[in-house]
């Protein structure tokens, strides 16, 4: 009878530890993700991130989970073309020249991060840096020394303006701004004469600048979930080359349907 008590009661203990390690493990997840600015969320749902690719296992770096406060020395001195630092409760990351030097695509998903990287720009190999779901407010004039990346992901962050300097990034292609806090982009976004994905779903953009239509690589344009009310004669100048424009979920009259159609009628308007 002791015996079965005694068996009895490490069981439960078991069952007691095991489910306060679960329930600790789901606080651990929800304290280390950053609350949502936008307020006019579609749905929350998993975002769709984007995964490395052409990377050999052997040459990648995956710290993915680990709890880490900061990155251990090793991490910095790493050769791994794949360095992947997901959902981890990072507040700041600091790059020194010589640094992740063949890095091409560098993952910082789901941390706290509260500033831009510190020292990619010196990451001459960088291809693709993925940021989504941080705390990051403000993009340093630094960004446009990035002239290899070629994919920027900032999702569900607090970026409110880009800067100038954004101009310079000439070999981008992508640029993913998705739940952010953008009021107006800088003219200077137009010489980005590379892009051909601009995602601003979900900010509280009013505007689009004039110079959008000088924008002749631009393919795909989602400006859906904001406040934008009409749109600049200039966009009649990418008739030949922009295949979606998203439109939905702003406060534009019904007038601009036929009139968006007719400037664009080679491109697929979602209102």
């Amino acid at each position: 009878m002791k015996k079965q008590f005694i068996t009895i009661a490490c069981t439960l203990v078991a069952i007691i530890i095991n489910f306060n390690a679960a329930k600790a493990q789901d606080f651990a997840f929800v304290t280390a993700t950053p609350y949502v600015f936008a307020s006019k969320l579609p749905f929350l749902g998993v975002v769709p991130l984007a995964e490395p690719t052409n990377a050999n296992p052997a040459e990648a770096l995956d710290l993915t989970g680990q709890g880490l406060y900061e990155l251990p020395a090793e991490a910095l001195v790493s050769n791994a073309e794949v360095i992947k630092l997901d959902s981890n409760l990072l507040d700041k990351i600091t790059v020194n020249a010589g640094q992740w030097s063949q890095c091409r695509q560098l993952f910082a998903r789901h941390n706290w991060l509260e500033k831009f990287p510190e020292g990619t720009a010196s990451m001459g190999s960088l291809e693709l840096m993925d940021l989504t779901r941080n705390h990051i407010d403000v993009l340093p004039a630094s960004v446009g020394k990035l002239v290899s990346l070629k994919k920027l992901v900032l999702d569900l962050n607090f970026v409110s303006s880009l800067p100038a300097e954004v101009s310079q990034m000439k070999s981008l292609k992508e640029l993913s701004l998705r739940w952010n806090a953008l009021t107006s982009l800088p003219a200077e976004v137009a010489q980005m004469n590379s892009l051909e994905v601009l995602n601003l779903t979900n900010n509280n953009l009013t505007v689009l600048p004039d110079e959008i239509g000088n924008m002749k690589s631009l393919k795909v344009l989602r400006v859906n979930y904001n406040n934008i009310q009409k749109l600049p004669a200039s966009l009649a100048n990418l008739a030949g080359t922009l295949k979606i424009l998203d439109l939905s979920n702003n406060p534009m009259g019904r007038q601009w349907i036929s009139e968006v159609k007719a400037m664009l009628p080679n491109t697929q308007v979602i209102f």
